[in-house]
């Protein structure tokens, strides 16, 4: 009855890991793949539950795992070719982590984050979502274990991001959506914000070094920015103006400058411009000025007629308010547009660049 009640115990604690807590590794020199902090499994079990294969034919690659009490290891029979990419997979208890490396033969300058958005140090209760912008292409589906926030004393804000990660085409600029705040009955909102961010304390944005790029490397270095914690963004009104007129003939940058802070990416869609046939304009954008200046650098030199500056209805600012947004050109008109609630179309400016 002991040895049983012993036995039992131990597979309760067994299945009572927490997957969350379990990681995928790949050593820098591609020599093993291992599993760190595995629930107790027996080998079998991990033989039929982490597989490395290649990630286009899904080749099972052939290998000795080794054990040891709460990680395993798998050790390839024949090194990872260079030049190709392959998935490590664990599946256990119906969830599954996964990690693909890309093995090169050599390693070139170390990956880092080169920006941060939004890029302000205040950081309000009802902020949306935030983007990391790293120096070379990343690994995907494992951003939550390594991007968080921390108190002033160090400690571990939980459960701050969704766990779907969110990339550009070149896997070089991560989205990262915050949970929606949860309404408690008798709870005043405003509590329920404290409850995340406290108001005015000090937190830190943490990007560990343990983050994998595409070609399985580190980072350079732990990155941390830090935040003072503001009041949360409610209204929906803002403005923005023509802040500069470019000449004719040059590829002079044409200047927008916005009252209050807009979301990054927003930015990067919901504005842009045509030429008088209303054929748009290609060119460079850049967002600046804490994401409340964005600006256009043309192809090809601006001619002497109109051109039209786009701003959508759907533009969200930090707290992803859209709505009302308002639109100013104070420098060359002083006209006012107003958006409309939920339109699908957005308002134009005009400008016209002299000789």
């Amino acid at each position: 009855f002991l040895i049983a009640l012993i036995f039992a115990f131990q597979s309760c604690h067994s299945s009572g890991s927490r997957l969350g807590e379990t990681h995928l590794y790949v050593a820098d020199d591609f020599s093993e793949v291992a599993v760190k902090s595995a629930p107790q499994l027996r080998r079998a079990q991990v033989e039929q539950l982490f597989t490395v294969s290649l990630l286009d034919g899904k080749e099972r690659v052939i290998g000795q795992y080794e054990l040891e009490e709460g990680n395993f290891r798998f050790l390839p029979e024949k090194p990872f070719e260079t030049g190709k990419t392959y998935r490590a997979e664990f599946r256990y208890h119906g969830q599954d982590l996964t990690r693909d490396f890309y093995v090169r033969a050599q390693r070139g300058p170390a990956t880092k984050v080169s920006a941060i958005y939004p890029s302000q140090l205040r950081l309000i209760q009802n902020l949306q979502r935030l983007y990391i912008e790293f120096s070379q292409p990343m690994s995907q589906g494992a951003a939550t274990e390594y991007v968080y926030f921390s108190d002033q004393n160090g400690n571990r804000v939980g459960r701050v991001f969704q766990q779907k990660e969110r990339w550009n085409k070149e896997r070089t600029r991560l989205t990262l959506d915050l949970r929606p705040i949860p309404y408690q009955p008798g709870l005043a909102w405003r509590d329920s914000l404290n409850q995340r961010f406290a108001l005015y304390e000090k937190y830190k944005l943490i990007v560990s070094k343990e983050m994998r790029d595409a070609a399985g490397f580190k980072l350079s270095n732990d990155f941390e920015k830090s935040y003072t914690v503001y009041n949360a963004i409610l209204s929906r009104w803002g403005n923005i103006s023509i802040y500069t007129k470019p000449k004719a003939g040059t590829t002079q940058k044409v200047i927008l400058k916005a009252g209050k802070a807009y979301d990054y990416e927003s930015m990067l869609k919901q504005i842009w411009l045509t030429d008088k046939n209303n054929k748009r304009i290609n060119g460079k954008i850049e967002i600046t000025d804490q994401e409340r200046s964005w600006s256009f650098t043309p192809l090809n030199p601006w001619k002497a007629q109109e051109y039209k500056v786009y701003i959508g209805a759907f533009l969200e600012d930090l707290a992803g308010n859209t709505q009302h947004t308002s639109v100013q050109d104070w420098k060359i008109r002083d006209q006012f547009v107003l958006t409309k609630d939920s339109s699908k179309y957005a308002w134009p400016l005009s400008f016209w660049p002299q000789q």
